[in-house]
């Protein structure tokens, strides 16, 4: 399991969409930040895409918290664990209006029906907005970025 989050502000997030100049600081941050949301907008093998239009009018002027979860495709409840890590990750976060969720699913081991109503009870049952999309990707485990403000 390899799990991060990171907080960025809404002008870093929006100066990265327009591939604006990062600072030094932060620029480890910042680059891991903007791959992944370059991820989530032109992800190869997509199946549910955002667009940069989800991303800015999702996301009002403040601070933007980030974390990447990944779980073992093969693991028993695996979409469960990963809902859980971000609920968990949601809750040190509150208030939150608006999310952003992007599923990376492994091609080895895909997601099942069951994964699938997992997710769904997941964003139906949250109390912020969420835009979500989802790709498959070549690798032994399954991914969730979320982005919330």
């Amino acid at each position: 399991m390899n799990n991060k989050n990171y907080t960025v502000t809404f002008k870093e997030l929006m100066g990265a969409l327009d591939v604006a100049e990062k600072k030094a600081a932060t620029q480890e941050v910042r680059e891991e930040v903007v791959e992944m949301v370059k991820s989530m907008l032109h992800p190869a093998n997509a199946v549910l895409t955002l667009g940069a239009s989800d991303v800015r009018g999702c996301f009002l002027d403040g601070d933007i918290q980030v974390i990447d979860i990944s779980v073992d495709a093969a693991k028993e409840d695996r979409m469960k664990t990963l809902l859980e890590q971000a609920t968990e990750f949601a809750r040190g976060h509150e208030p939150c209006k608006h999310a952003l969720a992007f599923v990376y699913d492994s091609e080895r081991e895909p997601m099942s029906m069951e994964d699938f109503q997992e997710f769904s009870k997941w964003l139906e049952t949250s109390s912020e907005e969420i835009k979500w999309g989802m790709a498959k990707q070549a690798c032994p485990e399954i991914r969730l970025t979320v982005m919330m403000q």
